[in-house]
């Protein structure tokens, strides 16, 4: 649990959740279709589409953090629970 890549990850999960469940639809139609018909073998193409999406996932996700909700979990101070 001392690895800085697991707390990027952990830090930015729900990112991930939310994101990657939004862009789905079009990683299938844009990614994955194109690696079909230009990669005859579907194994490879398979890899590929999981590793672009995940890391096209990941790159949103971490976006979203600095620009989103970073600066909103600094207005926590200014509220009382």
């Amino acid at each position: 649990f001392n690895r800085k890549w697991l707390y990027f990850i952990g830090k930015i999960s729900y990112g991930i959740y939310v994101y990657h469940g939004i862009l789905r639809p079009y990683f299938k139609s844009y990614l994955y279709d194109n690696f079909i018909t230009k990669i005859d073998n579907g194994i490879i193409a398979t890899i590929l589409y999981t590793i672009l999406a995940t890391g096209i996932s990941i790159l949103i996700a971490w976006g979203s953090w600095e620009l989103i909700e970073k600066p909103i979990l600094r207005l926590k101070k200014y509220f009382k629970y």
